[in-house]
């Protein structure tokens, strides 16, 4: 009996490792594209080779949720509107035992679209394009209400449209801690609060809150290290974009010079700028913290009780 139970037990833990392996293979996919992120027409065309290939419902899921980033980071609206028509939102949740689960992949992809995707059309003040990205998040939104990434996604929401407290109430929660009632990657936690302490941050300085503002600083500044954050503190307009900072600096010497020969004289010419790093879905800030989004793939869990969930590739 006993020997009948250990063959069980290992055939259960053979079948559960090629699932992992399975998915893996399609996550691995979506990172390959993701290298080529930031160069329009290389991301273009790697999406392109891979979506001509046969695909799981998740993983087709999953490539047009990139697409539709791609698209709004590239302002490219062929990419925008034929991702938002073909996507199956459902394909990046997961139905088991009569629950609505989100994989670790689907989380990503929702980080993107409810997150970073929003905040970039925000900042370019296309609200018809983020009216349109809404309409097919909200496709899902009941079903996925108690998860972290959607909660902060809404509360964004509100910020963007002017709604009731534009979102304060629940930066404060999530900042405070108070979010055990929710679903989300161990992985993506910290990332959640920056962008939560960034968000309020803007509020208090609106409303002349200093004390308040310098509490979220040490957040708001540990997000503007990664290439994805300070991208987002430009958007939202916490932090000048680094073109404006520098036709600022090339600007001040001349009008500090005391002799009018010398502020005559062109200014010596500033070294080009260094590359700007890859965005929200394609960067690796895996050096600065735990996980990429794109990458993550740890278990599901909650502050209450510190209880895990089931695994999420």
């Amino acid at each position: 009996m006993m020997y009948i139970l250990l063959n069980l037990v290992l055939l259960v833990l053979i079948v559960f490792s090629f699932y992992n392996a399975w998915k893996n293979r399609g996550n691995q996919k979506i990172v390959k594209i993701l290298r080529y992120f930031s160069d329009h027409e290389a991301f273009r065309k790697a999406l392109s080779t891979e979506k001509a290939k046969k695909h799981s419902a998740a993983d087709e899921a999953k490539l047009y949720a990139l697409q539709i980033w791609g698209g709004v980071f590239h302002q490219d609206e062929e990419l925008f509107r034929d991702g938002l028509e073909n996507i199956d939102m459902e394909g990046l949740l997961e139905k088991r035992g009569g629950r609505t689960k989100l994989p670790g992949m689907g989380e990503s992809a929702l980080f993107w679209l409810y997150l970073f995707a929003p905040n970039n059309l925000y900042s370019r003040k296309n609200m018809e394009w983020m009216d349109d990205l809404y309409a097919r998040l909200d496709t899902i939104r009941d079903e996925l209400s108690d998860q972290l990434v959607v909660q902060l996604g809404e509360a964004n929401r509100k910020y963007y449209y002017g709604l009731e407290d534009q979102g304060l109430s629940f930066y404060e929660k999530l900042l405070d801690g108070d979010y055990g009632d929710l679903h989300y990657l161990k992985e993506l936690i910290q990332y959640y609060k920056d962008i939560a302490a960034v968000m309020a941050t803007t509020l208090y300085q609106k409303q002349g809150n200093t004390e308040k503002a310098e509490a979220c600083q040490t957040y708001v500044d540990d997000f503007q290290g990664i290439a994805m954050g300070k991208r987002w503190e430009e958007e939202i307009g916490l932090l000048k974009p680094e073109e404006e900072e520098e036709a600022q600096e090339a600007e001040e010497p001349a009008a500090e010079e005391e002799t009018p020969a010398a502020a005559d004289e062109p200014a010596a010419e500033k070294e080009a700028p260094a590359e700007e790093k890859t965005p929200a879905a394609e960067e690796a800030p895996a050096e600065e913290k735990t996980a990429e989004p794109a990458e993550a793939s740890a278990v599901q869990e909650t502050s209450a009780g510190g209880e895990e969930q089931d695994p999420r590739a």
